[in-house]
């Protein structure tokens, strides 16, 4: 005798159901959107709106090029986490920072437009009394040698594994080069 199965009541309208399951399981919210959907919607604002989006002008904490939060390596005009985005490369580069500067990259750091005009209108002294553009050098001095280590290790493993091809091999291949343009 197979188990009765219970039929499917669908929701009485106007019932809100519980959605507890649902946003503890990360899949979707109420509306349809993820919530994985939402945080992206929100750091997409935070990038073009700045994370003090929500905030009263009278509120708002006024921002400077030197501040912590600012991403310097922008603020100088390459962004080396930008370019190597989804790589073979995005996940060492913040080990590769490490090793250059001597501490971590906080990838938090923004990226406000307000603060270029006062960046620029710094004389090259100025500029170079802050450092930032020498704290580019050495991470991008040191990115190349992990580049230049990698296609050594790639190059050593490719002749390590390379063998000779002999005339008579040569030969062979030919021949079978030829009967495959034949068919």
């Amino acid at each position: 005798m197979m188990p009765r199965r219970r039929p499917r009541v669908p929701p009485a309208r106007g019932v809100v159901r519980n959605l507890w399951p649902v946003l503890a399981s990360g899949e979707k919210k109420a509306g349809g959107a993820s919530v994985a959907g939402m945080d992206a919607q929100r750091a997409l604002l935070d990038q073009l709106m700045g994370s003090q989006r929500d905030v009263p002008d009278h509120e708002k904490k006024e921002m400077h090029f030197w501040d912590r939060r600012v991403d310097k390596f922008w603020l100088v005009g390459l962004q080396p986490f930008d370019i190597f985005k989804n790589t073979l490369w995005s996940p060492k580069m913040a080990g590769l920072y490490r090793h250059a500067l001597g501490r971590e990259y906080d990838p938090d750091v923004e990226q406000p437009l307000d603060v270029l005009p006062a960046w620029e209108r710094l004389s090259d002294a100025e500029r170079d009394a802050y450092g930032y553009e020498h704290e580019l050098h050495a991470f991008l001095v040191a990115l190349v040698e992990a580049c230049d280590k990698s296609v050594a290790r790639a190059r050593e493993a490719h002749e390590a594994k390379a063998t000779e091809v002999t005339g008579e091999e040569a030969a062979k291949v030919f021949a079978l080069d030829e009967q495959i343009k034949k068919v």
